[in-house]
């Protein structure tokens, strides 16, 4: 391998152009998953990585304000830098603790909200009038 190809890779890859490369290999990776029928589609359509998928964006929601109050606790508890198995343990700790309200909130904000949203778009949708057909010559 030339040395000068190697270096050019890595600094394409700190580019913009280098990230763009990376986050659609990334979408394809994840496109190929969605549509395996084996055993990962398998695994997905399990209950609990269903129920996870469906309180996703709550769960970001509601994880984010309790993210540095966490922090804060942990540095309070542990005022020494936290070893990486610890910090992922709990990282895990905390998202398992968020879970519950995450699915609260669910179930009272995100699932409504949507049901509310449909219900005026369809009405709205239903009330406008069919165009008109184009005149002809």
């Amino acid at each position: 391998m030339e040395e000068g190809k190697g270096e050019e890779r890595i600094e394409n890859v700190n580019t913009k152009e280098g990230e763009v490369k990376e986050k659609m290999n990334l979408r394809g990776k994840g496109m190929s998953i969605s549509i395996n029928r084996g055993r990962v589609a398998a695994l997905l359509s399990t209950p609990i990585p269903y129920f996870l998928g469906e309180i996703s964006y709550s769960l970001y929601l509601v994880t984010d304000p309790f993210r540095w109050p966490a922090v804060a606790i942990v540095k309070a508890l542990h005022p020494a830098p936290v070893p990486p198995h610890m910090a992922m343990a709990l990282a895990a700790m905390f998202t398992l603790l968020m879970i519950a309200p995450s699915w609260v909130t669910y179930s009272l904000v995100e699932r409504p909200g949507r049901q509310a949203l449909r219900s005026l778009l369809s009405r709205r949708a239903s009330r406008q009038p069919l165009a008109a057909p184009p005149a002809g010559p």
